[in-house]
This record gives structure tokens, sequence and C-alpha cells, in this order.
């Protein structure tokens, strides 16, 4: 993928300081996506596109492959402009990620892809863990060099912030040895059997380290992990291998969910246990995305309680026409301070929710960011906010059962 070559003017007034612990601290510093250069991608072995939420148009025309209509790019655009204002107003630091053309092949010596994807979710691929940037692997051919829309902040703060370290998970070869190639041809009677047997099985196997920044949340000492389609067993053995000591991981599994759902649309923190109340944990009521309850059991026992989101206002229905996330990108919300969230304009449910809470509402339309694979969580990077690493958990992580995926590995 190549960028256009500009850089991000708004690193002048950059903190100069990597520090995020939690996702409710006050946010001072923060990069937001663009649309950009946004292409269809082919088939790969982790996802299959196709028109999800129109499914009179899957026997008409099949689902496009190749770059985005330009009216379909300015119409996110103007809301991830609007977004980045919003944050500016709020006294925020804004970045952006630099525009890339992903009209062009991915390859490498293992695959060859014509087209890549956008570059509007860098949450997704890089994560702050207190004063470490952390670069993911990613599992999807399509979004190999995608981390090169943020490489620019990244270098910036390296050389602003000597207290700052740099971290990159080792890239996958995404050679086809990595994935169950007859994953996608399993009958769905036969998938929900053995799910609910409790034998995980996904599309991305268990052969090297993968992981999405975007299936970890953070509450300061502690990082709430998602085993998912795009994070793997040996992706979670690195993490803990490479950051023993710097946080704990506590992972999560929705055994229903074979597709590549970040834990940001599953399991949400929203603020800690403090002396008068307990803590609390967003949760999705959506059934494909239900948690192990001896898993949960570990954040109940701490002061957490999970309290189950609203039901979304908008419906499936309402997505545009080539999304391929559902309604429960509602719950894909960005806190900026520990009183004070983002959601999307028209959720009218979720903005009582969190009134009820006393967090202050600041709404925005989002709707047509979601064909560019996510809503406001996902099209944010938070770099600073005022926070520490403090432990909220009071027990050792509970681990899944002892399971198979399938291939004997």
């Amino acid at each position: 993928m190549t960028t256009n070559g500009c850089t991000d003017e708004s690193l002048s007034r950059s903190t100069n300081k990597v520090n995020a612990w939690t996702e409710w601290g006050k946010l001072n510093e923060v990069c937001v996506g663009r649309a950009d250069g946004a292409c269809y991608p082919h088939f790969e072995p982790t996802w299959r596109t196709q028109f999800r939420y129109n499914p009179e148009l899957r026997d008409i025309i099949p689902f496009p492959l190749g770059p985005k209509l330009k009216s379909v790019i300015k119409r996110a655009n103007v809301q991830l402009d609007a977004m980045a204002d919003l944050l500016e107003g709020e006294g925020i630091v804004v970045h952006r990620t630099l525009p890339m053309d992903f009209n062009e092949p991915v390859k490498t010596p293992h695959f060859e892809n014509q087209y890549g994807f956008c570059n509007t979710c860098p949450r997704d691929t890089i994560i702050t863990l207190g004063n470490i940037l952390l670069e993911a692997t990613m599992s999807r051919r399509s979004r190999y060099f995608e981390y090169l829309g943020t490489r620019h902040i990244v270098q910036h703060l390296f050389n602003n912030d000597k207290k700052m370290l740099w971290k990159a998970a080792p890239k996958p070869s995404m050679a086809d040895s990595m994935y169950d190639q007859s994953f996608w041809d399993e009958k769905d009677a036969r998938k929900k059997e053995r799910l609910e047997k409790g034998i995980y099985r996904y599309p991305l196997m268990d052969k090297e380290p993968a992981f999405d920044a975007a299936d970890m949340m953070r509450m300061g000492a502690d990082v709430i992990i998602q085993h998912s389609a795009v994070t793997n067993k040996p992706g979670l053995d690195w993490l803990r291998r490479e950051l023993n000591g710097h946080v704990n991981f506590k992972t999560i599994h929705s055994p229903m969910e074979d597709t590549p759902i970040h834990i940001d649309c599953t399991l949400v923190p929203i603020r800690p246990p403090t002396a008068g109340s307990r803590g609390i944990l967003m949760g999705c009521p959506s059934p494909r995305r239900k948690l192990i309850d001896a898993e949960l059991q570990q954040f109940k026992e701490s002061g957490f309680d999970i309290v189950m989101a609203p039901e979304p206002t908008m419906g499936d229905d309402t997505m545009p026409v080539m999304c391929e996330w559902g309604r429960w990108l509602s719950t894909n919300v960005l806190q900026i301070s520990p009183t004070k969230v983002v959601i999307e304009d028209c959720e009218k449910s979720m903005e009582l929710w969190f009134e009820d809470l006393g967090i202050e509402v600041l709404k925005i339309p989002y709707r047509d960011v979601y064909e560019f694979g996510g809503s406001i969580h996902c099209s944010t990077w938070d770099i600073n906010r005022d926070d520490e690493k403090k432990s909220w958990m009071k027990c050792d992580n509970h681990e899944a059962p002892e399971h198979t995926n399938g291939h004997g590995i």
C-alpha cells in the first residue's frame, strides 16, 4: 500500500507522552481514521464478504470487488472529519491516519490479494498499553500493510517520549496453512452442534501467533482479551510472554461467534468499582456473543456488574447496503472521560442507558462509516489519557476449559 506522503500537522500539538491504561480515563490525545482509498477486498480465508443485511441482492449481483465509490468514501469522510472536530472541541489533540491507496495488490512470498481494505479503523491495528505502543499482527491478508497509516504518529512519539516503548508483533506468514480452508463449507446445523459442545473452531487456526488490537479492552493493569476468529491461542501466548509484568490478560470467549467481531462490541469497560459503587462492564445481549459464565465470574468477584446494553434503536435493515457489521455496533462507543461518552446520534436507547449511569452523552452521525469496518470506537486510537496502572481485579484469570479447535492442535 502507498501513502500520499503527507504528514500530520497536529503532531506539533502532541502531548508527546504515551499513556493510556483504561477505556475511561480523560482522553487527551487520539487518532481518527480516514476512508480515502478504500476498497472492497477479495474473499479470503478469515472472511467471506456478502450482502449480509440485503439478502435479496445475493441472487442478483455478486458482492463488489475493488475501489469503493467516491461518493461513499466522501460521505464517510464527512462523518470522520466531524468526529475529529467534535473531539478537538473537547480540547483533545486529534491526529489522522495517512490517506492510503488500497487499489493495488497486497503481495508477499506467501500470498497475493488484488486489493487491500481501508485505513478507517486504526483501533484494529495498534493499541496503547500504558507507555507501550503495540502494533498487532492482523490475520486478514487485505489488512497486512494497514499499520503504515499510523507509523508517522508512532515515529513522532518514539522520537519525543523517551519513556515510550514501541513493540510490533511478528508478522504472520498468512500462508494457506494458517487457515482452515474448509471452514466456510460447514453446514449451519453441524456448526451449531459443535459450538454447543464447546468445540471452538475458527477459520484462523493455531499455527502462528495472530491477534487484532481491537480484541483487547483495558482496565489498568488488567486487559480483557478475546479468543476469536482473528485472535488465536499462539497470539494470546505471545502477548502474555511479551508483556509479562506489564499487564495481566483476562481471556474471554463467545463460542457462538465465529466471525471477526471484536471485543469492543462484546464486553466494554465503563467504570471501575469505587468505595460507593460496583464497576460496570457493558455486555452485548446478542445470543451469538454470549460469554462463558465461568469467565465472567472473575469480574463479578472483583466488584464489576455485567450490565447488558439496550436493544439498538436502529435495526439491521438500516445498515448501508455494503455493510457487513450489524446493529450491535451501537455498543461501539468512545468514552472520553469517566463522565462523558460519544455515541451514534440515532441510538436513543443507548443515550438513555448512559444518562441513567450519570454519564453525559455526545452524539454524532456515524452510519456512513459502518461499511468501512466499524463505528466510533473502531475508528479511533487513543494515545494519551489521564489514568494510571492500577488493578481492580481480585482473582486470577479463569481460563476456558480445555477444548479442541477441530484440528488436534
